[in-house]
């Protein structure tokens, strides 16, 4: 594809059947892509993600060391029919430098997911009662935490309320984070 007058690869779907997961199937996968991507003398690659699914997350940021500018509400529609939307089809469009000096760090063991800066300014927390609190973006903070569930899934096939609670308020706090200049850059269980 092309992107703001630069070639890169965008990967629409990468899956690993249930069976296989928690052997670093997915892992090899997208190595295997990155390396035959990067014989092609493109250096860039992007994808897009559902931002509540927190495995994904941790895989995407804390593992390969992608980031992300853009958040797209609804990107395969309102109705789009799938026991994986039934809360939204909102997604992070994530760009992967190949061959970066912080993506070569992650590959080779050199860094792992970090942990939130105490200085972080925190947008969306978690209440006691499990329902996502929106503080809101201080225009003064030079980094922020947008904190999701931990089962996103779960709470979708138990708790629709609650699983739609979450995705009002990321919504809301990834949309106003992106348009003040903010990145995606890592993630933390």
């Amino acid at each position: 594809g092309l992107e703001d007058g630069r070639i890169t690869h965008h990967s629409h779907m990468l899956a690993v059947r249930p069976e296989y997961r928690n052997f670093s199937v997915g892992y090899r996968l997208k190595l295997a892509q990155r390396e035959f991507v990067l014989r092609q003398g493109i250096d860039e690659m992007t994808w897009t993600f559902d931002p509540l699914q927190s495995l994904n997350a941790h895989f995407n940021f804390a593992r390969l060391g992608v980031t992300a500018n853009q958040y797209f509400i609804d990107f395969y529609g309102n109705d789009a029919a799938s026991f994986l939307h039934r809360n939204g089809t909102d997604r992070l469009w994530v760009r992967w430098k190949l061959s970066s000096p912080s993506v070569e760090a992650k590959i080779a063991g050199r860094t792992g997911g970090g942990r939130a800066d105490s200085d972080a300014a925190v947008i969306v927390d978690a209440g006691a009662d499990g329902l996502p609190v929106f503080l809101g973006l201080d225009p003064a903070a030079d980094k922020a935490v947008i904190r999701i569930p931990s089962h996103i899934t779960a709470l979708e096939k138990n708790y629709a309320e609650l699983a739609s609670a979450w995705r009002t308020a990321t919504r809301r706090a990834f949309t106003e984070a992106f348009t003040a200049g903010f990145r995606a850059t890592d993630f933390q269980r």
